[in-house]
């Protein structure tokens, strides 16, 4: 009797540790399952808390600094009749200008006949001058942006370019305008060097603050990218508008270079405001924030958005080659460089309107792969890489249009000789 006591004691005591520890595994489990359900949960709340950009004004802030990044390029190639027909005319055409109201300073303008081989060359090359001491300070400060980058996306410096590039760039449109104000008649060539170094300064500054608005467009989802391309597309416009409205209303050349050039100083202002005001909206800090930590939440929002462009990425790059096919297009057109064209270049579209249509294309293809491009950018690399992507991207599109620039030298003479 007693070995049986002690045996069903010793059975009992087994089934108790075996409950106890089926207690603590089940225990355990719904330690576990809570815990997930919590991490579920959490993650869903965060994504029901993403704020949303209302009433487009990130976009809308976006498309404002990508007028103000090309706005010194696009104000001084539209400004080239007054650099050319007033600031650095010739002596036989002097009096056809009045520095002021008064005409009785009109004849301070009439001077001894002289003849400057080199403001004459400064003049007939002006564009040419402009476009080599512009893209070269832009290619080069975008390369050297990329390369100062941190591995990671998380770069509080490009907040400081972007202010200091900006002050800078103001600045240089002020000096600017009190050029504008002063007589240069007796000092051309040194106005005209003056100009090509502000020109300079003012492009290193501007490609920064380029190169820097598309690493933090990059962080935020795709659409925010093309914000700054369209930008950029429509600061070309506003640049001609406001170059023909201060023709019309001022007959003056000074006077309507001084608005001209105070209009751009207005627009700079505004992006000088809007970059702190979008500092302060819940929807950019949100995305910056995250990028930052390299979380995975900005791909989950992007696939959210069910955006589907075409080409896609591994395919964007074939039509942007077919391109290439624009080039011989146009000069098969009737392309007469200077008035000068070789007659042995092959007229096969004399049609004005052939000509047309192949422009509108070159255009749209061109505004389209571009976005398409630096949309995909910063999309097909990890979260914090994000911003780098979108300054590499940047930097490669101001580099095809210097290419471009340069490429466009040997194909104006085959066209005018070969």
């Amino acid at each position: 009797m007693q070995k049986n006591n002690s045996g069903d004691g010793c059975h009992s005591a087994l089934k108790i540790e075996n409950i106890g520890t089926g207690v603590e595994n089940e225990l355990l489990m719904n330690d576990k399952k809570e815990e997930s359900e919590k991490q579920f949960f959490s993650s869903t709340s965060s994504d029901m808390k993403k704020p949303v950009d209302k009433y487009y004004i990130v976009y809308l802030i976006f498309l404002v600094h990508g007028v103000a990044v090309l706005m010194p390029w696009n104000m001084f190639i539209n400004a080239n009749d007054y650099f050319t027909k007033f600031k650095l005319k010739s002596p036989d055409v002097a009096e056809s200008y009045n520095f002021s109201e008064n005409s009785t300073t009109s004849a301070n303008l009439i001077t001894t006949p002289r003849t400057d081989t080199a403001v004459d060359t400064y003049r007939t090359f002006f564009l040419n001058f402009l476009g080599v001491v512009s893209q070269v300070p832009n290619v080069f400060i975008n390369l050297m942006n990329v390369l100062s980058q941190r591995k990671s996306s998380k770069s509080g410096n490009n907040h400081l370019r972007i202010v200091l590039s900006l002050i800078m760039i103001t600045l240089l449109f002020i000096i600017t305008i009190i050029l504008a104000m002063v007589d240069s008649t007796t000092w051309q060539s040194e106005f005209f060097w003056i100009t090509m170094v502000t020109v300079v300064v003012m492009n290193l500054a501007s490609g920064l603050y380029q190169n820097c608005v598309y690493g933090l467009a990059a962080l935020l989802p795709m659409r925010y990218s093309n914000s700054v391309l369209i930008g950029t597309s429509i600061s070309g416009i506003i640049t001609a508008l406001l170059n023909l409205l201060t023709q019309y209303l001022s007959p003056n050349p000074r006077t309507a270079a001084i608005f001209y050039f105070l209009a751009a100083i207005f627009v700079l202002l505004i992006a000088f405001d809007t970059y702190f005001l979008v500092q302060l909206l819940p929807f950019f800090n949100y995305y910056h924030d995250l990028s930052s930590k390299g979380t995975e939440m900005v791909e989950k929002s992007e696939k959210s958005e069910k955006v589907e462009e075409k080409p896609k990425p591994k395919f964007v790059l074939i039509p942007i080659i077919m391109r290439i096919a624009f080039i011989p297009f146009f000069m098969f057109c009737n392309a007469r460089p200077d008035g000068i064209r070789s007659s042995n270049m092959p007229l096969l579209f004399n049609n004005d309107y052939v000509y047309i249509i192949g422009s509108i294309l070159l255009s749209y293809t061109s505004g389209y792969f571009a976005s398409l491009s630096m949309m995909y950018a910063p999309r097909n690399v990890e979260v914090q890489h994000k911003g780098l992507a979108g300054m590499m991207a940047a930097f490669f599109l101001i580099l095809g249009i210097f290419s471009g620039v340069l490429c466009s030298f040997p194909l104006l003479y085959i066209v005018k000789n070969v």
